[in-house]
């Protein structure tokens, strides 16, 4: 394998020869970036072009706008966002289904069957199968929406790809001389369609070779349980950065959200112990998660949203509590011990101690409870913020108003400044990228306004929680040494050493299911996922064997026992060829440090 520092031979021939590199993800194409311009500061350039490679969502996107600008086009392009609220409406007026609930439930549903059916080009033959109540239900709200959209006019996320290669048939886009592949695992047909439209034009198409590796190393690692698989993987990447600090090690997680906080927290204790003072900076570790976590589950949101609900009506008493602890609520300068100490006794002695007929806390409640409590005179800052909000809390505006959402995303930003939330000058430099994706959500929201519509504030507010929710927030990458991410965001990297981790036959490969919306029938016709397991199967295996032709040394683990009862090894990684490793091999335990006698003696 070429030197996993640098870039594939073949990327750099097709980026030299004026050719456009699309990968199949973000986190490939910001990789590959970096690395281009590692290369480039090594060899002394003084200054580049950034390097054609493109995600693909970015291409569609570069391309749609270029349409618009050169008048081809006239459509507004949907976010997710907007076109969720189309379908949200469309459900919520179908008399026939106003027994089913939750709307946003059903609305993502809506939208995840309408971007499979053109991801496979199915939209024509949607009414040609009987299907059942849910099926037909859909082709009623498919018909609403089209003519909605028709109406506008509005096109979709999920219909781009087709008009594009229909104004690529027509002539109206031109393109580079070539284009390299990267990272796509399998295509749709509405991929193949818009590449196969490209071709046609007189560009080539190429897709990046398997890396060969001299003499892989490659394992298979069973362990008595998870636990210590996962204590095992820790110990085996801190004796590897010890010998040889330098590398890039991947660890691939299938479902990765759902076991993020006990790898965090077993790295932490063994990989790097030095972490667990809570002084250490949180952006110091030798690992980092390339998948993000919801923004409304980040701890400067959460207390925004917070805010934002009390405006609502009366919060419960462990929220105001949380409020008072938070940095974010009130904010004083980190110097002012006083007033911290002051929050912290007035919230144990005072507020937790209140005899309330129902554990709910007002805003009026708490300046009046806070203003005549015995550390009120060392609560300034806190009682000012207070102040400031009670007039806000108490305009009509928020409970009885129709407003705009851009009105309502001020009026929100008027209301956080109130209470001294995020203050700039308090704030390090993930806190400050948090602060300025709140910002995009709020510019999101404003977006809601395509339509014209005029809304409630706890109806804004409903869709601003939503927005958070689904909006991911990952740092900057810090390219730490050790990359944790699932099997489908490693595809287009290369890496010294990589252990996957959870290779059981429970874990991988995921089961696909198929959309319940659809007519199961059309689903197999059109070779969705979740309808052939033989085929879902093949498709893991070739992910897998990307994988592991991905870094000249990889393990695959998996735990003998589970909470689910007993596992074996993947079924996909037969074709491997696995060498067997014990655990102890791979990853010994630690020698427990000598303890140090303490010699005793009497002070006289």
């Amino acid at each position: 394998m070429d030197d996993p520092h640098a870039l594939p031979q073949q990327i750099q021939q097709a980026l030299a020869r004026g050719w456009t590199v699309l990968t199949a993800n973000q986190r490939a194409a910001r990789t590959l970036r970096h690395i281009f311009d590692l290369q480039q500061r090594d060899q002394a350039v003084a200054n580049w072009q950034p390097p054609a490679i493109l995600a693909w969502d970015s291409w569609l996107g570069s391309l749609w706008h270029r349409l618009l600008l050169e008048g081809h086009a006239d459509e507004l392009l949907l976010s997710p966002t907007q076109e969720h609220t189309i379908w949200r409406a469309i459900i919520a007026a179908d008399a026939a289904t106003a027994s089913l609930r939750p709307v946003d439930s059903l609305a993502d549903a809506a939208a995840s069957a309408w971007l499979l059916l053109h991801d496979y080009r199915g939209r024509r033959r949607l009414t040609d199968y009987p299907g059942n109540a849910d099926t037909r239900a859909f082709a009623r709200w498919v018909g609403e929406f089209e003519r909605r959209c028709a109406r506008a006019p509005y096109l979709t996320q999920a219909q781009l790809p087709e008009v594009l290669r229909i104004a690529v048939t027509a002539g109206h886009l031109s393109f580079p001389p070539g284009f390299l592949l990267v990272g796509f695992d399998s295509r749709t047909p509405t991929q193949t369609a818009l590449f196969d439209a490209v071709h046609a034009t007189g560009a080539f198409i190429e897709e990046l070779g398997p890396q060969a590796t001299a003499a892989p190393i490659r394992s298979l690692v069973d362990a008595p349980d998870e636990d210590a698989e996962l204590a095992a993987c820790a110990r085996w990447l801190r004796t590897r950065l010890t010998g040889q600090p330098h590398d890039r090690i991947a660890v691939i997680v299938p479902a990765i959200e759902t076991s993020r906080a006990e790898i965090d927290r077993v790295f932490r204790n063994i990989l790097a112990p030095e972490l667990n003072d809570i002084s250490a900076p949180a952006s110091s570790s030798p690992w980092e998660f390339s998948l993000g976590v919801p923004l409304a589950s980040t701890p400067m949101v959460a207390t925004a949203l917070d805010i934002l609900r009390w405006v609502t009506g009366d919060l419960p008493l462990d929220r105001v509590c949380e409020l008072l602890l938070s940095p974010h609520f009130a904010a004083a300068p980190p110097q002012s011990a006083t007033e911290h100490l002051a929050r912290a006794e007035f919230d144990a002695f005072t507020l937790r101690g209140r005899h309330l007929l129902e554990p709910k806390v007002s805003l009026d409640d708490l300046h009046r409870f806070a203003s005549q409590s015995k550390q009120g005179s060392r609560l300034p800052i806190l009682l000012n913020h207070l102040r400031a909000l009670l007039p806000l809390f108490n305009r009509r505006d928020f409970s009885t108003i129709e407003r705009a959402h851009a009105d309502w995303a001020a009026a929100i930003h008027e209301l956080l400044e109130a209470a001294g939330w995020a203050v700039p000058s308090h704030l390090d430099s993930i806190e400050f990228q948090t602060h300025r994706k709140w910002e995009s959500t709020l510019d999101e929201l404003a977006t809601l306004d395509f339509d014209n519509s005029r809304v409630r504030f706890a109806t804004a507010l409903s869709a601003l929680e939503r927005i958070t929710a689904e909006t991911l927030f990952a740092p900057e990458s810090r390219h730490a040494p050790v990359q944790i991410m699932g099997p489908l965001e490693s595809a287009g990297s290369t890496f010294d050493a990589l252990w996957f981790l959870r290779a059981n036959d429970v874990a991988w490969p995921s089961t696909p299911a198929p959309n319940p919306l659809l007519p199961w029938q059309l689903q197999r016709d059109l070779a969705m996922p979740g309808t052939d397991p033989t085929r879902d199967t093949a498709h893991a295996r070739r992910i897998t064997e990307r994988i592991a032709s991905s870094a000249p040394t990889v393990l695959f683990s998996y735990a003998q026992e589970s909470t689910e009862g007993r596992q074996r090894p993947s079924p996909v990684l037969a074709a491997l060829a696995l060498e067997p490793r014990r655990i102890d091999e791979i990853a010994p335990s630690f020698t427990a440090p000598t303890p140090i006698e303490i010699d005793a003696f009497t002070d006289d």
